[in-house]
């Protein structure tokens, strides 16, 4: 069974708490034990000094205190006692229990301190007499008839007698301080649950993270650090999570990529390989039909060699092993190799090309001229192949004073709204029924090198064509 972090934390805590309560109570008890008897102390020895000065005067004094059970005596210079308090003096059946019952029980108990006192000195003292069970309370006053001393008086009284007045109080006052120290207890626990909280939703949350669910969050609403410690915990929890997903799309990524390299290398080898058996079966006789094989398979390795070229391409891209070197470029010479190389084969293909006066007259731009020239191929390569005979593929651009928009449109058959978030993908061709004209990574070479390029590539797509366009800066 697991051992519960609140539990053990309430319960040392609590321990701790009792234990100060002990310790507390224990010295608090004394201190106002020490505090009454003290101010009892200095209650009664003015009032021993009054009895004195009484007995000095008159030769006899009378107090209330014989009859509060306290034990006063008189002893003259010789020690003996003196007859001072009259018929006020109780008898032994009167004295409380613990007291000395006879008269040398009480000498016994005071002759220590007789010499001091007759000496003309004073005592105010608690403390343990000889013959008595507990600490008790004495006072000694010399008595002067004038300026003569002629004795001493003395007072004793134990203090287990005095402090039965407190016990009350302590009973009360303990009772008070168990009930303090119940409220404490229990408004401790109810302030440290909540802070634990956050700590058990955490523990349970790790525990479905490594089962592989990572979509766990714990509310950060705790105290101080746990809160933050909260936060962070989902912090965590999210950047594994997306981490999770990078590398199941990236495994995902990875199989697709396989299969279409694949796919895209075996549909010509097959051919090159079915060909070539042919031929060595020697079963075309006609030169005509040999030299069309002949051809074939030589359209087929120069696809092959393209396909390897876009791929090894694509992938330096990609690891960003290539750096481009930008500079101040003037787009007319781009502008004139593209017009030059694009209107004999869009001829040949019986398609209008389009070069607007805005794309004869880009203006100077921030860039690397063989890359947008190699981005401009692939967008007029694509738009040619997609385009039916007596349809149209135009460049244009458009700029202002910091960003130049190129744009290559057709009027070809589009892009349904479904796929176009996937054109930049490789291998992804749109239009199936012409997945033998390309590598399927045309797109996806113009963007990586656009994006290395800090510029951005996008498109739109209709029943009536598609355009591609993307951005140059001036500066």
């Amino acid at each position: 069974m697991k051992r519960s972090l609140l539990r053990k934390l309430f319960l040392n805590i609590s321990l701790v708490l009792i234990l100060a309560f002990i310790v507390c109570t224990l010295i608090g008890k004394y201190v106002l034990q020490s505090y009454f008897l003290q101010s009892k102390l200095n209650e009664l020895q003015p009032q021993m000094e009054s009895i004195a000065e009484t007995i000095g005067a008159a030769g006899q004094a009378s107090t209330y205190l014989l009859k509060k059970g306290f034990i006063i005596k008189a002893y003259d210079l010789n020690a003996r006692e003196m007859e001072v308090f009259g018929s006020s003096t109780p008898s032994e059946n009167d004295l409380p229990a613990g007291l000395p019952r006879i008269e040398d029980d009480i000498r016994t108990a005071i002759e220590p301190y007789v010499s001091e006192i007759i000496g003309g000195g004073q005592v105010a003292t608690i403390t343990k007499l000889d013959g008595m069970d507990d600490q008790s309370i004495l006072i000694g006053q010399p008595i002067r008839q004038g300026e003569t001393l002629i004795g001493g008086l003395f007072l004793i009284k134990p203090i287990s007698e005095l402090t039965s007045a407190m016990r009350g109080f302590m009973v009360t006052f303990m009772l008070a301080a168990l009930l303090a120290l119940a409220l404490t207890l229990y408004i401790l626990y109810r302030v440290i649950k909540p802070m634990i909280q956050p700590i058990k939703l955490m523990t349970s949350s790790s525990e479905a993270m490594a089962k592989g669910n990572y979509d766990v969050r714990v509310p950060a609403n705790g105290y101080g650090e746990l809160g933050e410690l909260a936060s962070s915990f989902n912090i965590l929890a999210s950047r594994l999570e997306q981490n999770h997903n990078a590398a199941v799309k990236l495994e995902q990524v990875r199989r697709d990529y396989v299969a279409n390299v694949t796919h895209e290398l075996r549909t010509p080898l097959a051919s090159i390989r079915a060909m070539s058996e042919t031929l060595g079966d020697r079963m075309v006789h006609d030169e005509e039909e040999k030299q069309r094989y002949y051809y074939s398979i030589q359209l087929e390795s120069h696809r092959l060699h393209r396909l390897i070229d876009d791929m090894l391409e694509l992938s330096r891209l990609q690891s960003g092993s290539t750096a481009f070197k930008k500079s101040l470029t003037s787009a007319r010479p781009i502008i004139e190799k593209i017009n030059s190389r694009f209107s004999i084969l869009a001829e040949d293909l019986d398609i209008k090309l389009s070069l607007t006066d805005q794309a004869w007259r880009i203006p100077d731009f921030f860039g690397h001229g063989d890359r947008v020239e190699q981005v401009l191929t692939i967008l007029l390569d694509n738009a040619l192949k997609y385009t039916e005979s007596e349809g149209t593929v135009k460049l244009d651009a458009s700029w202002d004073d910091e960003i130049i928009t190129v744009s290559v449109s057709d009027t070809g058959q589009g892009i349904s709204e479904e796929e176009l978030p996937f054109v930049f993908d490789r291998f992804y061709k749109s239009d199936k029924s012409h997945a033998g004209q390309g590598t399927g990574l045309g797109l996806s070479l113009a963007k990586e090198i656009l994006t290395l390029l800090n510029e951005t590539i996008g498109v739109h797509s209709s029943e009536q064509g598609t355009c591609f366009y993307f951005t140059l800066h001036r500066n």
